[in-house]
């Protein structure tokens, strides 16, 4: 092989390397419409709650408060081997990019398992526990992000449910 060639598979190999690297969903994302965005979510919780027994509908209200929180900015980062995800000034999580699952430990001490999934515009971290799975969804389009959250649970009539939109502020 000549000089020009192995010159050129170096190149080609470092740029193929740069472009994976940078995924079409990592970056800094603020919310587009924070005002809305708690209405949003309490739609969500309302419709959930409304099928439940009138007894436990303001138990369950709380709870569910407590975990769909609005989050109004995700910092996002993918390579070969991880993808990490941070809800403001929370913990970050990281989750490997290969097909096997990741031992986590949620704030609480559960135990929780971690799945990645990617396609060429969206990626998904899901998160399953004793207490049920939470499916977190980033998808691009165009130069906005949308977030779609999902909490399932046994003890819930029906998934709960919700969508924001945020726009990129850092690479």
């Amino acid at each position: 092989m000549n000089n020009n060639k192995i010159v050129a598979l170096l190149l080609a190999t470092g740029l193929s390397s740069a472009v994976y690297a940078e995924s079409v969903v990592s970056g800094t994302w603020q919310l587009e419409n924070p005002a809305s965005a708690q209405g949003v979510i309490d739609d969500a919780i309302d419709g959930v709650v409304k099928e439940m027994n009138f007894f436990v509908r303001s138990i369950a209200r709380s709870r569910l408060e407590d975990e769909a929180t609005v989050c109004r900015q995700w910092t996002l980062t993918e390579s070969a081997e991880t993808f990490t995800f941070q809800c403001a000034q929370q913990s970050s999580w990281q989750v490997a990019v290969s097909t096997t699952s990741t031992n986590l430990k949620g704030e609480d001490g559960r135990d929780i398992t971690a799945q990645y999934e990617a396609t060429d515009t969206s990626c998904q971290a899901t998160l399953t526990s004793e207490r049920g799975e939470r499916r977190h969804q980033w998808e691009r389009q165009d130069e906005r992000l949308v977030y779609r959250a999902t909490i399932v649970s046994e003890k819930l009539p029906k998934p709960l449910q919700w969508t924001l939109v945020y726009e990129k502020v850092a690479p």
